[in-house]
């Protein structure tokens, strides 16, 4: 019998997990055989190299995405093959904090932040009112909640983009990417709020950043390189951060001028 997630103290997991793209000698292994949990109550940030499949990974994990083999699951909730009914259902336990922030331009930010009730087709709480007041008095925009996203800055506007994915106060919120599209200061401000979800809620955060004072806010760090992960640490300053991902891309790049090398060279002959 498969011992579930819960009972090892994860909230998301995936097991032998690969991912390519296309087929032959122009295909990508995108992901290759990984197996990971995300510990619940706890920030975990992913990073690696360009092309290292650290999105992928998220996105797999968070049912936007399907594996080419390997299983993955939401909870206890197996979600490898499910169908688009059946995986949406699922998504709205989920929250969701993207660099791009994808809030409806057609809605204040009271609507947004609102969105994940009216797609789940249910009514906020009196509970849950007052989490969602407490969410925007914490993140400044008590004085912004009739206004469109055409009116605010980026950094409100991931601010409610941040709001609208602890709204629903879920179990695990999953941020791409989530600081780099802001100013420094506006930054910070988010991982703050981030930090105070985990501490303060106990929610689970997977994040994946390319930087590594945002990463030095997390409690666990994933390093990816080549579609598997190559080191998993606890908690780290920005130095060590950064020195560890220098490593990693001057492997990254030794690895791919050897395989440059390799390759035979064309001269157009035939035979």
């Amino acid at each position: 019998m498969d011992i579930q997630p819960s009972e090892m103290g994860l909230v998301a997991r995936v097991a032998h997990l690969s991912k390519r793209y296309g087929a032959g000698d122009h295909g990508v292994v995108a992901l290759d055989d990984v197996s990971v949990g995300i510990r619940r109550g706890q920030f975990t940030a992913i990073m690696g190299p360009s092309g290292s499949g650290k999105s992928t990974l998220m996105h797999i994990m968070a049912g936007l995405d399907t594996p080419s083999d390997g299983r993955a699951w939401i909870g206890d909730d197996e979600i490898t093959g499910l169908g688009d009914v059946q995986l949406t259902r699922i998504r709205r336990r989920l929250g969701f904090v993207f660099q791009a922030f994808n809030l409806v331009p057609t809605l204040d930010v009271r609507g947004n932040i609102l969105l994940p009730f009216e797609l789940g087709g249910v009514r906020p709480t009196a509970e849950d009112e007052r989490r969602i007041d407490d969410v925007i008095a914490a993140l400044g925009l008590s004085e912004r909640v009739s206004h469109r996203p055409h009116e605010l800055s980026g950094g409100q506007q991931q601010r409610v983009a941040i709001a609208r994915a602890l709204a629903s106060n879920p179990s695990v919120i999953f941020a791409d990417e989530p600081t780099g599209a802001l100013d420094t200061r506006t930054g910070r401000e988010v991982l703050r709020l981030l930090r105070s979800a985990v501490d303060s809620s106990g929610q689970s955060i997977a994040m994946v950043t390319h930087d590594p004072v945002a990463a030095s806010h997390a409690d666990r760090i994933l390093f990816l390189a080549d579609g598997r992960i190559v080191a998993d640490q606890g908690a780290m300053t920005a130095e060590q951060i950064s020195a560890a991902m220098l490593r990693l891309e001057s492997g990254a790049a030794a690895g791919a001028a050897a395989s440059a090398a390799a390759r035979p060279v064309s001269t157009g002959a035939h035979a």
